[in-house]
């Protein structure tokens, strides 16, 4: 028993490793591929500044939380996309700059029970923190909270042409 349990805990450790020694060769094949796309970025001419300006975090972040507990009954999509909006994450006039950094993080959905405090969404920018303050009052109007679960809606109103 001892010589099989022993034979069966050698084929396991030779299986794992086996294993990782794959998981590494994917790895270094995979840097590989992402280094190259790189230098084909930088031979065009490219802006390799560009990558790491997109993968930027966001610098002032400010969370909305609830002032009541409850469920979440509903959430206004137009107004957290007007929030959105106010804080750089899209145009209005052809040539307004958009802030990347710039978004609203919901927290919550429809139907969730949330408590007094409780986040439900957070509004992130890469500066100005005056102005998510502002944004903070227009958003929190966006979240009805009410004492009882909503009704469940389902989620194929009808079909069409079937």
């Amino acid at each position: 028993r001892k010589a099989k349990a022993e034979a069966a805990a050698a084929a396991e450790k030779e299986r794992l490793q086996k294993q990782a020694a794959e998981r590494k060769a994917l790895v270094e094949s995979e840097t590989k591929s992402i280094q190259d796309k790189f230098e084909m970025v930088a031979a065009q001419g490219g802006d390799l500044g560009a990558f790491a300006r997109r993968l930027a975090r966001p610098t002032v972040k400010y969370r909305i939380q609830s002032v009541r507990s409850g469920y979440v009954e509903s959430i206004d999509a137009d107004r957290v996309a007007r929030v959105a909006l106010s804080l750089g994450a899209g145009r209005e006039k052809p040539d307004d700059r958009i802030d990347h950094l710039a978004g609203v993080r919901l927290a919550v959905r429809r139907g969730d029970r949330v408590a007094i405090g409780a986040p439900l969404a957070t509004l992130e920018k890469g500066s100005d923190p005056d102005a998510l303050e502002r944004a903070a009052a227009e958003l929190i109007k966006a979240f009805a909270i009410s004492p009882t679960p909503p009704p469940s809606k389902p989620l194929v109103v009808e079909r069409i042409g079937c």
